[in-house]
């Protein structure tokens, strides 16, 4: 995997975005590879959204980088010799002002690459290795350790929180709902009308992109898998006339999400459900800062 293809190189400007998902999106980028070596992973995220504010494409090549560098471990001469499976797990979660990602492999000190981390510069490892990870993670104020036994390795990176209770949100948005399910529409458009916004509802792709030719949403909230067109083909459709929509999309399977969508960050959020409104409502609140800050530039 060339990562310098995978991330592109104008996108290091601090933007802030949900750590949760750039986790998955690094996990979707991998997982051919892990999966073509018998690695199994296990994945946990916070069920509430960790913002932070970094260079997006920075995080995701250290989360590469760190990935690689586990499956190498995998690789290791004497390692397919041993009787249990080769296990990765992953989580992400708040603790205190931080976001913490940890990750756990079950290569044991003999068969990883040991004293090679602390004395090799990063690009005498080919762009692999913990001394790269750790400058990447440093360079965007945070933290990373390693650390390594008989059992396996651990590997965390800390990251501080962006506490969004915090923002004003000045003007209630509109808020387009489309799903193709009217409890849930029903649900959605009931609580956005609770907390301020004016919710605009649609069970038909069609007429909700008939509806935006002629009319405006700020924010839109759409099921990627709905029978009469697909979510992100209604996101391509809509677009086109109104490229400063903002769109959280609802899906039950992260990981079918196309990349080049989920790197769009800027102006698209992916959400898994079960959805709760808190989550929900974070995510608006993260949204409406953005807009507040588009409108004020």
């Amino acid at each position: 995997m060339n990562i310098n293809r995978v991330v592109s190189k104008n996108t290091r400007e601090k933007s802030m975005y949900d750590l949760n998902d750039l986790v998955r999106k690094s996990i979707s980028l991998i997982d051919y590879q892990l999966r073509k070596r018998g690695v199994t992973l296990s994945l946990e995220t916070s069920e509430e959204p960790l913002f932070i504010r970094a260079a997006y494409s920075s995080i995701l090549r250290g989360m590469l980088h760190l990935f690689l560098d586990i499956i190498k471990g995998f690789e290791n001469k004497g390692f397919e010799n041993r009787e249990s499976n080769k296990e990765v797990r992953v989580s992400a979660e708040q603790r205190g002002t931080k976001a913490v990602i940890e990750i756990y492999d079950n290569v044991p000190l003999s068969h990883s690459r040991g004293s090679r981390y602390e004395q090799c510069l990063p690009d005498q490892l080919s762009g692999f290795g913990i001394s790269l990870v750790s400058k990447i993670i440093e360079n965007e104020g945070g933290i990373f350790s390693f650390t390594e036994t008989t059992r396996g390795r651990a590997f965390k990176i800390e990251l501080s929180i962006v506490e969004i209770d915090s923002f004003s949100v000045e003007r209630g948005f509109r808020v387009l709902v489309l799903d193709d399910e009217e409890i849930v529409r029903d649900v959605l458009a009931g609580y956005l009308e609770s907390i301020g916004h004016d919710p605009v509802v649609f069970g038909s792709p069609i007429e909700a992109a008939e509806f935006l030719r002629t009319d405006v949403c700020d924010i839109g909230i759409i099921d990627l898998r709905m029978p009469e067109m697909n979510g992100l083909d209604f996101i391509k459709l809509i677009e086109r006339d109104l490229p400063r929509v903002r769109i959280i999309l609802l899906t039950g399977d992260i990981f079918s999400i196309e990349s080049d969508l989920l790197s769009r960050r800027e102006k698209l959020m992916v959400l898994e459900k079960p959805l709760t409104l808190r989550k929900l409502k974070s995510t608006l609140k993260f949204m409406g800062e953005k807009i507040n800050e588009k409108n004020k530039g």
